[in-house]
């Protein structure tokens, strides 16, 4: 029997037969596997913008106008009229796990496969009036889902505009948690999901979109400080931020190339920070040798060493400056400490002569001003005292060192100086001769 099917006269017979047999086979097979999928259960995750912000609801049995099938209106417009007689031409698209359908802002139900396009789809099995016709929105409108929610009764949701449906294979928390984040698009979304999740199927997309968003906000950051650098108060929170955000990114993604330009940017804007810091440390000590106020600059350093340090306590630039700003500071602090000494002890002229270089300061500085105020005073008073018992020559002296601790440049000593002229005058009276100092 097997050798009369497979030679002789009646060959071209069995060939028939045989393809004929074959065609059958896969007609039962695609018919069987239509009818499994019009059968079998869809389950979907469904993402819509509830009363406190984006949710999710995992539904099964999904089913919409009750088919699991839609039809294709791919390339229709929103406003496009379609008409019963178009309609019923549309091919019908099984809904199955790796779709994703979405109702845009315009309305419009659209279909996707992984990675594909989302192509205009219209909901099954909806009744037209008479002679009526409907844009591919008004089709949407009409889209009734139906099914059946997983978690603590919650309901599936109408298919308005925002809303997506995920068809998965199953259940899934997890992808459910992942898709929330990328529809929240947010960096509290995504540390929510990788709280949840360190180390999961998705977890990786989810550091790498974390630590991109992460890279967006410390650009902003940065462009914000870049607007204030120039200004009377710069942003350095907002280059600190700048900061933040990209060794964080940094760390989520190690070789991330955007976050490390980012910090690169960061860096340099540091170290020239710290480069004008120690200009304005040159600028102090030149007022220093110069007789001529520049506190400002000593100041003007400790704050950008401050600002640098507290952005990057590591960087060695930072570190140099805030040393040197250190040192600098100590040395003033010292130097009015031993004049604030010698002021205590009365010892006027020797806290003069101990305030020396930063007397200039004395407008910069309200203690160095105390200090001239104390010692201008105590010595008048001395040479008024002198002036009274005619002690030329010590009231002389007295009143030459009020004028030397209260010198022009700070005025407030014309009676000391008004005085001294008067003492002087009785002093070349003497047979002594007029003294010859000053």
């Amino acid at each position: 029997m097997n050798a009369r099917l497979t030679g002789g006269p009646n060959e071209p017979l069995h060939r028939e037969m045989r393809l004929t047999i074959g065609v059958c086979i896969a007609a039962f097979i695609c018919f069987s596997h239509s009818a499994l999928a019009r059968d079998s259960s869809l389950t979907a995750i469904e993402l819509y913008d509830g009363a406190s912000g984006p949710a999710y609801v995992q539904i099964s049995d999904v089913l919409i106008n009750g088919k699991a099938e839609l039809r294709s209106c791919a390339g229709a417009a929103a406003d496009t009229k379609i008409d019963k007689s178009a309609y019923s031409k549309f091919p019908k698209l099984m809904l199955a796990p790796g779709t994703t359908l979405e109702r845009d802002q315009d309305g419009v139900l659209r279909l996707s496969a992984v990675g594909g396009r989302p192509d205009c789809v219209v909901p099954d099995n909806v009744k037209f009036e008479h002679s009526s016709s409907l844009t591919a929105s008004e089709l949407a409108d009409r889209a009734d889902l139906n099914a059946r929610g997983a978690v603590d009764g919650i309901p599936a949701q109408a298919l308005k505009r925002g809303v997506t449906l995920v068809f998965v294979a199953a259940f899934d928390t997890e992808i459910a948690e992942y898709l929330l984040a990328q529809r929240i698009g947010e960096i509290q979304g995504w540390k929510s999901y990788l709280s949840k999740y360190p180390a999961a199927l998705h977890s990786d997309s989810a550091k790498q979109a974390l630590a991109s968003l992460f890279v967006d906000c410390a650009k902003r950051s940065l462009d914000s400080y870049k607007k204030s650098a120039d200004s009377d108060s710069p942003s350095y929170a907002e280059l600190k931020n700048a900061r933040t955000q990209d060794v964080a990114a940094k760390a989520l993604v190690p070789g991330l190339d955007s976050a490390q330009r980012s910090l690169a940017e960061v860096q340099e804007t540091l170290v020239n920070l710290a480069a004008k810091g120690q200009s304005e440390l040159q600028a102090y000590n030149l007022s220093l040798t110069s007789s001529q106020p520049g506190l400002r600059h000593l100041q003007k350093a400790e704050k950008l060493s401050e600002s640098v340090n507290s952005i990057d306590p590591d960087l060695p630039a930072g570190r140099k400056l805030q040393i040197d700003a250190v040192q600098a500071r100590n040395s003033y602090e010292a130097v009015l400490r031993a004049a604030t000494e010698a002021s205590k002890a009365k010892q006027w002229s020797q806290s003069m002569k101990q305030l020396g270089s930063i007397r200039p300061f004395a407008s910069e500085d309200g203690r160095v001003q105390e200090l001239i105020d104390a010692a201008y005073a105590r010595l008048y008073e001395q040479g008024k005292q002198f002036d009274d018992a005619k002690d030329w020559r010590n009231a002389i002296d007295a009143y030459h060192g009020a004028l030397t601790a209260k010198d022009r440049t700070l005025g407030g000593a014309e009676q000391g100086r008004g005085r001294y002229r008067i003492a002087k005058k009785q002093r070349a009276r003497e047979p002594e001769g007029l003294d010859r100092r000053i």
